[in-house]
C-alpha cells in the first residue's frame, strides 16, 4: 500500500479502498470462469480421484514424487552430498505434488541427490503449512 499511495498521490486508507473497489470488480467479471473444486463424494470428485495407489485413501487428491534433475559431476568435496544411489547419477531432487489429473502444483527444492521423498516433504515449508491437511 505504500508504494501504491506514493504512486497514485493519496493516503493509505483511500488506496486501501480503491484496491476492494478493483477486487470487487474482478471477481463480479471472472468468478463465472474460475475452476472450483468438486463436493467431496460427488461423482465428479470420485472419478478426479483417479485409479491409481491413492484411490483406497479416501479423499485423496494429490500425490507426489521426487523427480531427479541430472547434473554435472561437482567437485570432489561435494560429489557424495549430490549422488543418487537410486539414479546411479549425480542429481538435483524436487518434489513435486501432482493434482488427479496430473498436473504439478507444488514443486518443493532443490535438494541434494541423498533426499528422498520424506526428507525433502519433512523438511519443507509446505508440509509445515499443510500438516493440518495431510494424512502420512
Amino acid at each position: 500500500m505504500t508504494e501504491q499511495s506514493v504512486l497514485f498521490d493519496q493516503s493509505r486508507s483511500t488506496c486501501c479502498t480503491d484496491v476492494l473497489i478493483l477486487l470487487r470488480i474482478f471477481v463480479d467479471i471472472r468468478k463465472d470462469t474460475w475452476l472450483t473444486p468438486p463436493l467431496v463424494d460427488s461423482d465428479e470428485y470420485d472419478l478426479l480421484r483417479g485409479q491409481g495407489d491413492f484411490r483406497e485413501v479416501p479423499h485423496a487428491m494429490y500425490a507426489g514424487d521426487v523427480v531427479a534433475v541430472a547434473i554435472p559431476r561437482p567437485f570432489a568435496q561435494m560429489e557424495s552430498v549430490w549422488y543418487s544411489g537410486k539414479s546411479k547419477s549425480h542429481v538435483v531432487n524436487f518434489l513435486v505434488i501432482c493434482d488427479c489429473n496430473g498436473m504439478a502444483r507444488v514443486s518443493i527444492g532443490p535438494a541434494t541427490g541423498r533426499d528422498n521423498d520424506i526428507s525433502i516433504l519433512r523438511d519443507s515449508n509446505f508440509l509445515k503449512n499443510s500438516e493440518r491437511y495431510v494424512l502420512l
